[in-house]
């Protein structure tokens, strides 16, 4: 039995290479487009917590929406990014809630993943100092 040149072989690897590294690219791609939503996601959702407790320890008489968005805003530039930050007050006392919400536009990495064009997260305290 004859055996294969070493050079036909390589070709043979050459194409078989060649037919699955779009496969593997795109599949890396999707790995890393996927993990900078998240990694973006927990960004946001941790800005809407962060104003959201800042407005709930606001004490009375304070600007509860003022207080909120500054710390969401704060928080949004510390980790690079720029968004809107809305906190309302809503309820009467002793059941006052405080919720805030953070919008912030989403950038892919590469862009072969589908992802939202939009990140949000809405949060929602109870205010910690009633009478």
């Amino acid at each position: 039995m004859a055996r294969p040149h070493s050079r036909t072989r390589r070709g043979g690897n050459a194409v078989e290479f060649a037919l699955t590294l779009p496969i593997y690219v795109a599949i890396l791609s999707g790995v890393v487009d996927f993990g900078w939503y998240f990694n973006q996601r927990m960004v946001v959702t941790m800005a809407g917590r962060d104003a959201a407790r800042a407005a709930s320890l606001v004490p009375l008489g304070g600007n509860v929406e003022t207080e909120g968005e500054a710390q969401g805003n704060a928080s949004l530039q510390a980790s690079g990014l720029s968004g809107t930050v809305d906190c309302t007050l809503a309820g009467t006392s002793p059941d006052q809630e405080v919720s805030c919400s953070v919008t912030v536009p989403f950038v892919p990495l590469i862009g072969l993943a589908p992802n939202p064009n939009d990140l949000l997260s809405r949060i929602t305290m109870r205010m910690e100092e009633q009478p």
